[in-house]
């Protein structure tokens, strides 16, 4: 079936410039259609991209709306991403990232993750895991003899069951140097010369625990022979292309990409927070990186890229506590069901940064949103694009086949059709959209993706009129 307004005279303009191309001599002289090899035929990635567009654009216009709505009446100064079965559909930046300079925030800049960061400690735990490096059931003192609390396993820090004291209080009560941040190298050896009291029993309650995960970063490093950052970044930054996301512990060299500071609020006043002793310690926090290069993250836990299915499944799942309470956190997410479906998430709050990072696993969409002056609506924000997005109509399938077409040429595309109308009898097609993006490529001067979406124009509208004549009239093509 096909839905949606006929665009005639686009259609028209469309079939004329490739009919007319196909008549324009290439190479002395010689007439040889349109699929001459002097045309453009590579699909970029910013071609894929304005595909996304052109098949989103309702849902661009309404999500500019909102935001410059929080932006005028919240002074919001972030960064949302949203993507959806595969697509990144909205990655933009509002505000300034150096509010006194009134410098803008852009793609490029990274976001301090806070607590977001632990999804990654805990995969970097995963890779080692698979990689028969270590056991998720291995004991802490199998690494740091000296640990204190020898009855703690990493999956009871991977689960915040490990009851362990809080290294924050540590250091500022027992550090003794005013002037040098501690970093993970001394967290170990802080930990077994304090010999705090530990909350409770490792493995009889659930409370959340940074001290937990900056103890894992501590396992990585003796695990892999890497620092902590090193290791991020050889093992899932690099291999993903997350080319501005990076682990950085403040006291260490610059970080290597554009970073902004965290503010707070006072009153309509922003106040720049000043770095603290705690900004030296990873593992819990300390991860940057921005919308395009979380999308790419996404994508991996997606499709299983890094890490098994079986693992990844683990650690998006509750998990027993003592053998009888379900808790709803995994290996370094939370995990809810909203309407009966599963999403796994982490939230954020770090010094004046604020962040919301939602996977709506059997919807395939994610929300992401940034923020670095501790504004308190970004939860909000969050559900209220996964809102948006529900509610706005669906064109995925028929940008399934526009990409097939422009991958494989049309014949497959409407192959594809066939098998899809199988499945599902009450599919609906959107000529309208296909139509647009030929244009898109028939002004970009690639007449070969244009010719196969023509084809697949020129199929849906016998369809069409053979479903129901009386709404098409073929007079007009």
């Amino acid at each position: 079936m096909i839905a949606g307004n006929k665009k005639y005279s686009l259609l028209i303009q469309l079939l004329l410039i490739i009919t007319l191309l196909a008549l324009v001599p290439v190479g002395g002289g010689q007439n040889r259609g349109i699929f001459v090899s002097s045309f453009q035929d590579e699909i970029s990635e910013t071609d894929r991209q304005e595909i996304t567009n052109i098949f989103y654009q309702r849902h661009i216009a309404i999500m500019d709306s909102v935001m410059q709505i929080y932006r005028r009446s919240y002074r919001f100064n972030g960064a949302v991403m949203i993507a959806e079965k595969g697509r990144m559909i909205y990655n933009k930046t509002f505000g300034y990232a150096d509010i006194g300079e009134n410098e803008l925030l852009t793609p490029e800049h990274s976001f301090q993750l806070a607590s977001v960061s632990k999804q990654f400690t805990a995969a970097a735990i995963m890779i080692l895991a698979e990689d028969g490096k270590l056991r998720i059931s291995d004991k802490v003192i199998d690494y740091f003899p000296d640990f204190p609390y020898p009855e703690v396993t990493i999956e009871h820090l991977l689960h915040h069951t490990g009851g362990l004291p809080n290294y924050m209080w540590m250091y500022e009560n027992r550090w003794d140097s005013t002037t040098i941040i501690p970093h993970n190298d001394t967290l170990m050896s802080m930990l077994a010369v304090n010999r705090l009291g530990r909350y409770f029993r490792a493995g009889r309650k659930h409370d959340y625990s940074n001290t937990g995960y900056a103890v894992l970063a501590c396992i990585v490093e003796k695990t892999s022979g890497l620092d902590f950052e090193a290791f991020l970044k050889e093992e899932i930054f690099d291999p993903l292309g997350m080319n501005h996301s990076f682990a950085w512990a403040q006291g260490k060299d610059d970080p290597p990409n554009k970073t902004i500071p965290g503010y707070y609020r006072r009153g309509r006043r922003f106040y720049r927070v000043q770095p603290t002793l705690h900004d030296g310690i990873l593992g819990d926090k300390g991860v940057f990186s921005n919308g395009e290069d979380m999308f790419k993250w996404d994508q991996s836990l997606a499709n299983r890229t890094l890490i098994s299915d079986s693992m990844l499944n683990t650690a998006f799942s509750p998990f027993k506590l003592r053998g009888r309470w379900e808790v709803p956190y995994g290996y370094g997410f939370r995990v809810k069901e909203i309407d009966g479906k599963k999403v796994v998430y982490h939230n954020g709050l770090w010094e004046g940064f604020r962040l919301n990072f939602y996977r709506y696993v059997e919807d395939e969409r994610t929300v992401f949103v940034m923020d670095h002056t501790n504004l308190s609506v970004t939860g909000v924000m969050a559900r209220r694009f996964r809102r948006l997005m529900e509610r706005t109509e669906d064109f995925h399938e028929t940008q399934l086949l526009v990409e097939k077409a422009i991958d494989y040429g049309s014949q497959q595309a409407i192959e594809l059709y066939f098998a899809m109308l199988e499945d599902d009898p009450t599919l609906v097609i959107n000529n309208d959209k296909i139509v647009d993006v030929a244009y898109y490529f028939s002004k970009k001067g690639n007449f070969k993706a244009a010719n196969e979406l023509k084809g697949l124009i020129d199929f849906f509208k016998d369809e069409y009129t053979c479903i129901n004549p009386n709404d098409f009239s073929p007079s007009l093509i």
